[in-house]
């Protein structure tokens, strides 16, 4: 008798799915507390929750690795030794508990102790599900491996949401606002073009230059570097916003509600930059986590972008056209030789020249 694999989701900030709340606050609960930017205590929080999640994601790439290998079907056998080996490699995410304990510790204000709570509790469900998953196997019991597995899958939803809720200020309260302004608001006709693109609702959020310095260095703590003010877009957790930087936001607007038109070169280049950065996050909200997938996508799809924006479609197409002759320049972790007509790559193969 088989009862598979223990973990079905391992990564508690990184990978796993579930329901994400809007703004800051496990399941959308608000506290007196402005939603402002972390303060220094906050921030530093923030870090360490950041390095333990990774150390957590690197446990579980271990057990994956342990149970894709050939002799794994000897621990769904119930051998004794192989079972012995398996409780080794099970123990860190048994220990989740003690180890975000001694990692991270309590949360410094009352609104980050929601996610504080969220993690503890998705720990509990962690070593819950797996100590349900060795006594079945140890008995060969699959309506044990089942509740093993209900909480495996708890652990990860209580995770995903408390990673939700993080960083604060990503997720503050902002205006909805239109027109050529820099002050930090959402979108509305970029919100509709990355709609467009994603196929779902989407809050793109522009943000001013000081708060844009402020938001990176929250989010420079939360993703251990990854995302940083180099950066042009991100998407966030969760797949229900995306945030612009300041230059690609005044790009935008121009292009929508001044009727930008550019007459050099460079200038053409700099707004395909910014749609074609629309679209690359869009399609990141969409679900695709490669870049280099989003950003062939992306460019593919840049021309619905522009157009959903009001720009005519021979501009459109000229701005995806300036984008794509410079694909050769940009960073290799955004390439891939599949982008190409008929590649896998490739959105729509009866349709040429690609893209």
């Amino acid at each position: 008798m088989r009862v598979g694999p223990a973990i079905v989701c391992l990564a508690l900030l990184a990978g796993c799915g579930g329901a994400q709340p809007e703004r800051g606050g496990v399941l959308g609960v608000q506290h007196k507390e402005e939603l402002r930017w972390a303060s220094p205590a906050e921030v530093r929080w923030l870090g360490k929750v950041a390095h333990w999640s990774a150390s957590f994601a690197r446990v579980g790439s271990e057990v994956a690795r342990f149970e894709d290998a050939p002799d794994f079907d000897s621990v769904l056998r119930g051998d004794t030794r192989a079972l012995d080996r398996y409780r080794i490699v099970l123990a860190p995410i048994r220990a989740c508990g003690s180890t975000f304990g001694a990692a991270v510790g309590r949360a410094p204000t009352p609104r980050l102790r929601d996610s504080e709570r969220g993690f503890r509790e998705s720990c509990a469900s962690f070593r819950e599900g797996v100590d349900l998953m060795l006594r079945a196997l140890d008995e060969q019991d699959p309506d044990v491996a089942d509740r093993a597995r209900e909480a495996i899958e708890e652990a990860a939803k209580d995770s995903a949401v408390a990673a939700g809720a993080l960083p604060p200020g990503e997720k503050q309260a902002l205006p909805r606002r239109g027109g050529l302004t820099e002050t930090s608001r959402i979108e509305p006709k970029l919100s509709r073009a990355a709609g467009a693109v994603a196929g779902k609702n989407v809050e793109v959020r522009c943000w001013s230059g000081p708060d844009w310095r402020k938001l990176m260095v929250e989010e420079r703590a939360y993703t251990r570097g990854k995302v940083n003010e180099s950066v042009l877009g991100f998407a966030s957790a969760g797949g229900a916003r995306l945030s612009l930087a300041p230059t690609i936001c005044r790009d935008l607007t121009r292009l929508a509600y001044e009727q930008a038109r550019p007459a050099a070169a460079e200038r053409l280049h700099a707004l395909a930059l910014a749609v074609a950065t629309l679209a690359h996050e869009s399609v990141h909200v969409s679900g695709i986590a490669d870049e280099a997938t989003a950003e062939c996508h992306g460019i593919q799809l840049s021309e619905r972008a522009a157009r959903a924006l009001g720009i005519e479609r021979r501009l459109a197409r000229r701005l995806k056209e300036a984008y794509w002759s410079r694909y050769d320049e940009i960073p290799a972790v955004y390439r891939s030789p599949e982008c190409r007509h008929g590649g896998e790559l490739d959105l729509d193969e009866s349709s040429r020249p690609f893209p």
